[in-house]
Parts: structure tokens; C-alpha cells; sequence
């Protein structure tokens, strides 16, 4: 019993969702927060100054399985370093389909000048 205990534990994991942000030029932003939200759950990822991320819901690792709108939460609150669509989930066009463990790449532009 104390096995399929156990195992029934090691399963229950969300999968890993990891990724970078960039710009078309191939520069990064290097810091904010990413957002992944449903109906039913809301996941964040810190942005790493190498512009990386790693997706974390309800403080376990990882996001639940569904299709989510992402948007970026810009920690610069004079100016934002992303076009001001990308601020909100409605508004980025961005949406994600989690199915499994996954590295995506959030291409995202910079505001008008």
C-alpha cells in the first residue's frame, strides 16, 4: 500500500512550462512577470535577466493542463519596456495550450516609440 502510495504522489505534479521572453530583434526583456490565466487557474513566472522563465501555479511547479491567455506584468512603472496589449490577457492575442511538459518561446513587442 505504502508503493502505490507513493506513486500515486510522485504523479501528481503540473507540467514544467518554461520559456524566454523576446523581442523580434532577438533582444529580451530581463524582468516582470509572465501570466498564464483560465477560468479556472492562474500561473506566474518571474522573468530571469536572460529573459528566461519558469511557469509555477498554486506554489507547486508547473501549470495545469488547459488553454491559457498570457500576458506580461512590466515592473517599470514610468514606462513599459512591452507594447501596452501585452499587459493585458484580452488584449495580447498570446494563448497557450498546455498538454504537457513544454518550453515556449513568448515573442512580444516593444512599446511605440
Amino acid at each position: 500500500m505504502l508503493l502505490v502510495l507513493c506513486a500515486a504522489v510522485v504523479g501528481c505534479g503540473y507540467p514544467r512550462v518554461t520559456g524566454r521572453v523576446v523581442f523580434p530583434d532577438d533582444s529580451h526583456l530581463d524582468r516582470g512577470t509572465v501570466v498564464f490565466e483560465n477560468a479556472h487557474n492562474t500561473a506566474t513566472g518571474d522573468i530571469q535577466p536572460d529573459g528566461s522563465y519558469s511557469m509555477t501555479c498554486k506554489e507547486k511547479e508547473g501549470v495545469p493542463y488547459g488553454t491559457y491567455r498570457l500576458s506580461i506584468r512590466d515592473e517599470d512603472e514610468t514606462r513599459s519596456r512591452v507594447h501596452s496589449r501585452y499587459l493585458l490577457p484580452h488584449s495580447s492575442g498570446l494563448t497557450l495550450d498546455v498538454k504537457g511538459s513544454m518550453t515556449y518561446m513568448m515573442i512580444v513587442e516593444k512599446p511605440d516609440q
